[in-house]
């Protein structure tokens, strides 16, 4: 049997099923329809026969006043009344199979009879033997009209009781014919299902266990044709697909095994790559420590003036060059995933302020005003790691340092707290006046190894990282850098980035300034830091006047004389041109008389001022201009220590320049023992150690440095990692070995001197036993913090 021919004997049976309830239904309409009608019938017969009774009473009060009043002329009314009401009886007369069929048309006989008795009551001696016979016929009447109204509603009752019963026959005979029907499709549709779906399961089953418990297909038989012909088919399906699995099966792993070899060897390739980075860090470092050690011992020796400027020109070289070798190293690790940030305590506004006395003197050199300005009520005791943080903000400010030809650089900082408890939104702000950026190319500033174009990279030099890495850093550290920029007009780059408050520096109370509230005159050109500067001031409550406030320069000098014995403070941008400056401060001067109000001055270089200028000068600050020098600079004043009331006024001034090397320690008994293998090296420490007051034993082994250490026992060793037969490493271990077999001896701080800079090269120096890390080229400032920290670390020498 067929699929086809389930449906048809499905269809067969609703359409017959349809045809046998419609047919019913008709029928059991019939019958209440019926039923409807007869009730209906005999009410509408009621109603009549009820105007009959009306009639019949009418009859009988005219008759009474025709009797009763002898009055013949009533009797012609009475008579038309009297026939009209047999008309209307007549018409009613019932067919002969109603019940009261008989009585009925005994009451029409017996209204005849009473027509004949008006006829004869015509005259007065006979109206009294019509009146006997009037009131025996009325009252005949009267009988027959109850008895039949009676048997009329008792018809009308049962015709209403059929019609019940007709109602109740249809909807008690549609229930059952439809829960007949209902029950039969049921019975039919599982049938036909259970005929065609079983099949189906069992196809099922059997693709399942193929599938689940590897077992052959075998397809069920059944006796649906078109099911016999699907389960071939999928039998078939089965048999080609397990080939093409076996196929698949043996290509994938064959694939595997070659994904594997090529995984092996893109490891090897990584291991290879981060050894030759390391190796090529580690062979690079080691000359350039020479390179720039020499060039700092040669720029402070007896150099003429042209001999420093070639010193100074291959010090910048060796130092470019190392900042890209950082890049790279950087991005290697970033690339890695092996790039780890710290979270330490640092002072956020301390951070900023080193960054921007790094880079001051390129400013200062192209003549670029730089200024930095924080918010004085944000906090700085931070959480975080302050070396990237210093890297991020190295790399904006020195891209806007050197695409500024002229004008100013500008860093803004806000900070404003979270919904987060502790954590403050940092937006740092550096803005240049520099060459700007296409908006097309804005998106290639933070793409690795990309430049604008091709002339960019010839002129200014660099390897298209920095930007990259401080965006990756970034979004580390949770924030992100943006630009905004127009050629031509400058660039805004945006740091936008969170730190969490440092909970315990947080709790020291915050102190105002010493010029709190104070009365400022400023004399500045219209530019970026003069408006900076004014907001910082107003902040702290100063009250300032200036040609921004004022209106313009000439407003500003005519208000003085009657304000002039108000100012606590005059600041003075001597910077300003066609020597506005001197005359302003020759006007104030003049004005104060006796009673001079301090004066200090702001400069990108005090060497250029003439002297006379400088000696009307309380002070003189050295640009860039930060807020937390700013403030403590304005605050010297109001406060000045004895030592400083007796300096003249230019040794007051606050400068940037090279800081000298001085001997800030005395020998110690034992003093240090340097292990290094290369001359070179040997003579950068060696004089480095000498400038800071120390004569170091020098040995080149590791086996020396052990003999060394046994015959005297050093307060500091600085070791070399990398050395032939015996590395740092071992000698350490060695050493550390040694004292713990006789706890009498002191540890020895070994410090570690090497040019291995890539990740984890620290952790390995400390998890043999060092104490601290230097990484090469050697910096004086770095060796002199590691040796105050070792050999003086309660800020005491001994």
């Amino acid at each position: 049997m067929s699929i086809r021919a389930y449906i048809l004997t499905l269809v067969l049976w609703i359409v017959a099923g349809g045809v046998i309830l419609n047919i019913l239904q008709n029928k059991l309409n019939q019958t209440q329809l019926f039923a409807e009608r007869k009730t209906y019938e005999s009410l509408e017969w009621i109603a009549e026969f009820e105007s009959v009774g009306h009639s019949m009473n009418t009859i009988f009060t005219l008759a009474d006043l025709y009797f009763g009043s002898s009055n013949v002329y009533i009797l012609p009314g009475l008579i038309n009344r009297h026939k009209q009401f047999k008309e209307s009886a007549s018409r009613m007369i019932p067919p002969p199979e109603e019940a009261f069929h008989d009585r009925f048309t005994v009451y029409v006989k017996s209204i005849d009879k009473l027509g004949e008795i008006l006829a004869r009551s015509g005259t007065a001696e006979k109206m009294a033997d019509a009146l006997d016979e009037f009131d025996l016929i009325s009252a005949e009447m009267i009988e027959h009209f109850d008895w039949i109204k009676d048997q009329a509603k008792s018809s009308l009752k049962s015709a209403e009781i059929a019609q019940i019963n007709a109602s109740y026959r249809k909807v008690s005979y549609n229930t059952v014919a439809i829960s007949v029907f209902l029950l039969t499709s049921v019975a039919i549709f599982t049938w036909a299902q259970r005929r065609l779906s079983s099949p189906v399961r069992q196809m099922a089953i059997a693709a399942g266990n193929s599938i689940n418990r590897n077992e052959p297909f075998t397809s069920p038989a059944t006796s649906v044709k078109e099911l016999n012909s699907l389960s071939s088919s999928i039998t078939t399906l089965v048999h080609s697909l397990e080939d093409l699995v076996h196929k698949r099966t043996a290509s994938l792993e064959e694939r595997t095994h070659e994904l594997i070899s090529a995984r092996d060897l893109a490891d090897a390739a990584n291991a290879a790559k981060s050894e030759f980075l390391a190796t090529m860090s580690h062979e690079i470092r080691t000359p350039m420590n020479g390179i720039i050690g020499m060039s700092e011992l040669l720029h402070d020796s007896g150099l003429n003036t042209e001999q420093r400027k070639y010193v100074e020109t291959v010090s910048q070289s060796a130092q470019i060059l190392m900042s890209i070798i950082n890049e790279i190293l950087d991005f290697s690790k970033i690339e890695a995933g092996k790039m780890e940030l710290e979270v330490v305590h640092f002072d956020l506004k301390k951070v900023l302020e080193e960054a921007v006395d790094v880079l001051g003197h390129q400013a200062s050199e192209k003549g670029i005003e730089l200024s930095l300005y924080t918010s004085l009520n944000s906090p700085s005791h931070m959480m975080g790691d302050p070396n990237r943080l210093r890297q991020i903000f190295l790399n904006l400010l020195g891209n806007a340092i050197k695409f500024t030809r002229k004008g100013e650089v500008s860093i803004r900082v806000n900070a404003t707290l979270t919904s987060e408890k502790g954590v403050y939104r940092y937006k740092i702000a550096v803005r240049d006046d520099g060459i700007g950026v296409t908006r097309q190319n804005q998106d290639k500033l933070f793409k690795s190894f990309s430049q604008i174009d091709g002339s960019t990279t010839r002129k200014y030099g660099g390897t298209g990282l920095g930007l990259a890495i401080s965006q990756r850093l970034a979004n580390m550290m949770g924030g992100q850098i943006s630009v905004r920029s127009q050629p031509g007009k400058g660039s805004l780059f945006l740091l936008d980035i969170p730190l969490s408050i440092d909970l315990k520096s947080s709790r020291v109370p915050f102190s105002r300034p010493r010029f709190f509230h104070k009365n400022f005159l400023i004399m500045h050109g219209h530019s970026r830091s003069s408006h900076a500067l004014e907001r910082s001031l107003r902040k702290e409550g100063c009250v300032i006047m200036s040609p921004i406030s004022a209106g313009s320069w000439n407003d500003m000098v005519n208000g003085l004389p009657s304000k002039i014995e108000s100012f606590d403070l005059a600041i003075v941008d001597l910077d300003l041109p066609h020597h506005q400056a001197v005359r302003f401060i020759d006007h104030i001067s003049n004005l104060s008389g006796g009673s001079r109000i301090p004066i200090v001055g702001l400069t990108s270089s005090e060497g250029l001022l003439p002297k006379e200028l400088v000696l009307k000068l309380r002070k003189i600050l050295i640009k860039p201009i930060t807020t937390l020098r700013l403030t403590r600079f304005i605050s010297s004043i109001f406060t000045p220590s004895p030592a400083s009331a007796k300096e003249s006024p230019a040794k007051g001034a606050a400068r940037l320049a090279r800081a000298p090397f001085s001997s800030s320690f005395v020998k110690k008994a034992n003093g240090i023992l340097l292990v290094e293998d290369n001359d070179v090296n040997i003579m950068i420490s060696k004089m480095y150690l000498k400038k800071l007051g120390y004569e170091a034993d020098i040995v080149k082994s590791g086996m020396d440095a052990i003999r060394a250490w046994n015959q005297k026992h050093y307060d500091l060793i600085l070791m070399d990692c990398q050395m032939p037969g015996m590395s740092g490493y071992s000698v350490t271990a060695e050493i550390r070995r040694l004292e713990s077999e006789n706890p009498a001896l002191p540890r020895t701080p070994i410090i570690a001197v090497t040019a291995n800079a890539m990740e984890g090269d620290r952790e390995r120096c400390l998890a043999v036993g060092m104490t601290d890390y230097i990484s090469k080229p050697l910096e004086i400032s770095e060796l002199t913090s590691v040796i105050s920290a070792h050999l003086n670390p309660n800020g005491s020498n001994s």
